[in-house]
């Protein structure tokens, strides 16, 4: 399995059409939520909610990259981050599948049973 880690942001700076063919090739890529948050964040979140639709919901893992001193912690930030990408349009069952799912998915471990969900 091969996530890109911070594929849409720094240090790696990949465009969409990189993270579709990565895609194509069998990668999921991660995107934080601290580029989308915080004081001055990288992109808008309509701008990183439309980048994660391109690549395609099967194929995002959303983490946090927070936890620093000063900043929130990382379930918090997820789920103001989560709050964010709602009101961009994605849905409770996409954010599941994106911060549940995949990454369960990326480290082999057996799917979710549909009475948890």
């Amino acid at each position: 399995h091969v996530v890109v880690t911070h594929g849409f942001g720094n240090p790696v700076y990949m465009s969409i059409a990189q993270m579709q063919e990565a895609v194509s090739l069998g990668a999921m890529i991660e995107f934080v939520a601290g580029y989308a948050m915080g004081d001055e964040p990288l992109f808008t979140p309509a701008v990183y909610a439309d980048a994660m639709r391109r690549v395609g919901v099967g194929n995002v893992i959303i983490s946090s990259d927070f936890g620093q001193l000063g900043r929130p912690l990382p379930p918090d930030a997820l789920a103001l981050f989560a709050g964010e990408m709602k009101r961009q349009g994605f849905t409770d069952a996409e954010l599941h599948t994106m911060m549940a799912v995949n990454p369960a998915r990326a480290l082999g471990l057996p799917p979710e049973p549909a009475a948890r969900r």
